[in-house]
């Protein structure tokens, strides 16, 4: 139940963004048949137009971006308290003739607030028969009532109103109102545009959904045509689906024709992608729509969304060998690629001189800097260089070998590999390597008479 003191009018004719907004600051949205309450401001917004019916038989019309508040002071007069026994009409009369209607209650009743229903304001009692009303003929509004003018209340703080911008309203659509000479109300909405949505990126083996949508619904069907492209093949996904009017999933057709069916805004559109064990840099996945609909906004032009698709499989991987070589022999060192082989990659191989007594040094080998290819399939590759050979008994020496600067998304499982260099004659898959141990000799000089100089030579046949 309302009490009458607090509801003033009703709302006759509503359109577009219009607000009602108690003292406390709750808001509520007011439609044709909503009672408006003493104190409460209304608002309208950019869209926005309201007719309310007070009960003192004046009219408020607010138009675009206006507001207003239902004090006493701005509507003039407001029912403050009513009999429980006396006339309702009598009071809205009173009202209407600027007479206080406690001056004609009854002493026990003046002042006295009565609980009434909303039905009781809708079904005001109109004037008896012959009873005329007093109306300025300038202000004549909607079915002959007056109006409450604006002047003066809406956006002047002189006035000792509320004011505000609209921009306070969320922002609602531009619809262009017509309204009738028989206060019947047209929206007038403009065509939609078609736009496409999408999940975010995700790896292979996910299912994409993508939404072709209309921003509003038309009368119609309307012909869409989709495109799947990207870095996406074929092999790449299993399904490539749309939902229909019945909730279905079928494929979508060769041409790539679908259709928005009327008074619907979207159609889903699924790629189910499929996971292989390539290495594989990430894929894009384009849905391009467009329609040849002119009852759309953007006919004729492409629109498209995009995800990617990463690689779900795991990383290819480089390793290198270790190799022992005869001094002055070939060095042949082996490079593996394990995992994925279908890509063609490649990986660089540096040579690097190590320090300590068993280091080779510069002149013993030739140097490597080489990138090594390897094409779709192959899993090993071998790389050869020359050692240096001499006379100098050295024993083993050691330079080491760097793989750096994989492509294609494969990773170095083992960067190191060491090659030796020997010249101790140890045997070498069967062959002996090159032996620089020098072998010890004594000469001795020739017989001779005593009292000579006897002198020997301790050598070795090279030098270590």
């Amino acid at each position: 139940m309302e009490s009458i003191a607090e509801v003033v009018g009703k709302v006759h004719f509503s359109v577009g963004e219009v607000v009602a907004i108690a003292k406390n600051g709750d808001r509520r949205p007011l439609k044709v048949d909503d009672v408006v309450h003493r104190d409460e401001v209304i608002m309208t917004g950019a869209d926005g137009a309201v007719h309310i019916d007070l009960i003192n038989q004046q009219v408020i019309e607010l138009g675009y971006g206006q507001e207003m508040t239902l004090s006493p002071s701005a509507l003039g007069q407001v029912v403050s308290g009513i009999s429980e026994s006396f006339d309702i009409a009598s009071v809205r009369n009173a009202l209407t003739d600027g007479v206080d209607p406690d001056s004609i209650l009854p002493a026990s009743q003046a002042g006295v607030e009565k609980d009434i229903t909303v039905e009781d304001i809708a079904n005001l009692p109109a004037p008896e028969a012959g009873e005329e009303e007093e109306q300025p003929a300038e202000n004549i509004g909607f079915d002959g009532q007056p109006i409450v003018e604006l002047s003066g209340l809406v956006g002047d703080p002189s006035a000792g109103f509320e004011t505000s911008s609209p921009s306070q309203f969320d922002e609602q659509p531009e619809d262009d109102v017509t309204l009738d000479t028989n206060n019947n109300v047209t929206l007038n909405t403009p065509p939609p545009t078609l736009s496409v949505t999408a999940a975010g990126d995700a790896a292979e083996g996910t299912t994409f959904t993508f939404q072709v949508t209309l921003s509003n619904a038309k009368a119609t069907d309307t012909a869409v045509t989709l495109t799947l492209d990207g870095d996406i093949g074929p092999t790449d996904y299993s399904a490539y689906e749309y939902q229909n009017a019945d909730g279905d999933w079928q494929a979508v057709p060769a041409n790539g024709g679908i259709t928005i069916p009327a008074n619907a805004t979207s159609v889903n559109v699924r790629v189910v992608t499929t996971t292989d064990a390539l290495q594989e840099v990430s894929e894009t996945l384009q849905l391009t729509a467009r329609t040849d609909d002119t009852g759309v906004d953007n006919v004729n032009t492409d629109v498209i969304k995009s995800a990617q698709v990463t690689d779900a499989s795991t990383a290819t991987r480089f390793s290198i060998g270790d190799a022992v070589v005869s001094e002055g022999g070939q060095v042949t060192v082996t490079i593996t690629r394990t995992g994925d082989a279908q890509a063609d990659q490649s990986v660089t191989v540096t040579s690097n001189l190590l320090t300590g007594n068993d280091a080779a040094e510069a002149d013993d080998f030739t140097a490597v800097d080489e990138t090594v290819i390897f094409a779709q399939g192959e899993t090993s590759k071998t790389i050869t260089f020359q050692s240096s050979s001499d006379d100098v008994y050295e024993g083993a020496e050691q330079v080491n070998l760097t793989l750096s600067k994989p492509t294609g998304g494969a990773i170095i499982a083992d960067d190191s590999g060491v090659v030796t260099i020997v010249d101790d004659g140890r045997t070498l898959e069967g062959t002996p390597a090159n032996d620089d141990r020098p072998t010890l000799d004594v000469t001795a000089p020739d017989d001779a008479a005593e009292g000579t100089t006897f002198t020997f030579q301790v050598t070795l046949s090279n030098a270590k």
